[in-house]
């Protein structure tokens, strides 16, 4: 199970890092943001969210079977927050493609979670040694 929650949080971990390249390229104009909005919304919905079940699914199934510690309990707070950081994030791009401007909100939603998730993988790899 370690290994499967370590392959689905390396996928989470990639699918964000394409979704800050491709928020970057919307910036450039109003032509590339409709393009954008559509390729967020889709990816959100068919790629990172059965993704990031599977992180929560997995992380909930090994915490109960580990236990908690003072540093797990802040590796389980902080890989919480990111995970709720990030469906927050997957509601802000279903919002922005149905026509709210929510670009901005999507930018701090990442602000939140990329740190809280960074905090939750080094803890992860810290504490499995």
């Amino acid at each position: 199970m370690v290994t499967m929650h370590l392959i689905l949080v390396a996928m989470w971990g990639a699918v964000v890092l394409c979704e800050m390249v491709l928020e970057r390229v919307g910036r450039r104009g109003p032509d590339w943001n409709h393009m954008v909005a559509e390729l967020h919304y889709r990816i959100d919905l068919l790629i990172e969210a059965p993704i990031l079940a599977g992180v929560a699914l997995s992380g909930s199934w090994l915490a109960y079977s580990v236990g908690v510690s003072p540093a797990r309990a802040l590796k389980y707070v902080s890989g919480g927050l990111a995970i709720l950081a990030n469906v927050v994030c997957v509601g802000l791009v279903v919002a922005r493609r149905r026509g709210a401007d929510t670009s901005a909100a999507i930018f701090a939603c990442g602000a939140i979670g990329i740190p809280l998730a960074l905090v939750a993988a080094g803890l992860g790899l810290q504490l499995t040694r």
